[in-house]
């Protein structure tokens, strides 16, 4: 093979990558619940309201990659679902509401083949995993969380699609229902007058979790043609 070929080549690779861009943008919608000492193991527990708007990139039938912001409610409140002590006084003070934003950058991975643009291939569901950053009103030690989810896409028509994302999100933090400082410390039982030593029994290892449920629209943009090389 000459230069003149190769070179050739080479100019057609990056020519033939970047004429399958294709790309959504969308609105988001759904719930969203806390999971931690005081709710250990309840889904849907004291759900907040939770929006925001993302952007994907499809690189294939197969997999995409999506950046989302995300404006949610987080909440807990001393319960029956509480991992303390019932009726201790440490459960009487400590019930929380956070507003936080949740930037989050998630690889899609679709069961079936999925064109953004095809009417044939409409629908999959498909599984995502990634890194997202938080802006939380209390002091993290770590303001990161790594979600993982379950979704389901849907293509209306060629343009518009819908979908459904439950996603939890493990956080580095014991810190969502300020209860890192009282590992360990005695709290006063007021019904049997005692103090008990609280041993936080927390929902997967002493990190608190966050999760998001919700439907998204997205419009789709498609400047590709049709190469079966990248299916």
């Amino acid at each position: 093979m000459n230069i003149k070929r190769l070179l050739f080549l080479l100019f057609l690779i990056p020519i033939s990558v970047f004429a399958q861009r294709q790309y959504d943008v969308g609105i988001y919608a759904g719930a969203s619940y806390y999971m931690g000492e005081m709710n250990p193991s309840q889904q849907f527990n004291d759900a907040g309201r939770n929006y925001g708007i993302l952007y994907r990139y499809i690189f294939n039938k197969r997999y995409a990659v999506k950046a989302q912001v995300n404006r949610a409610i987080l909440k807990g409140g001393t319960s029956s679902n509480s991992s303390f002590p019932e009726n201790s006084s440490f459960n009487n003070h400590n019930d929380f509401k956070h507003k936080i934003l949740d930037f989050s950058i998630q690889a899609e991975f679709n069961f079936l083949p999925y064109n953004t643009t095809d009417l044939k291939d409409r629908y999959t569901p498909y599984v995502t995993t990634g890194i997202s950053g938080l802006i939380f009103p209390v002091g993290l030690n770590l303001p990161i969380a790594i979600p993982f989810g379950i979704g389901l896409k849907y293509n209306y028509n060629k343009r518009i699609g819908v979908g459904f994302e439950w996603t939890f999100k493990r956080t580095f933090d014991d810190e969502w229902d300020y209860n890192g400082e009282y590992i360990g410390r005695l709290v006063h039982d007021d019904v049997n007058n005692r103090d008990i030593l609280v041993k936080q029994n927390a929902f997967q290892y002493n990190k608190d979790w966050y999760s998001f449920v919700g439907l998204f629209l997205t419009y789709k943009f498609d400047e590709s043609f049709e190469c079966p090389a990248y299916d």
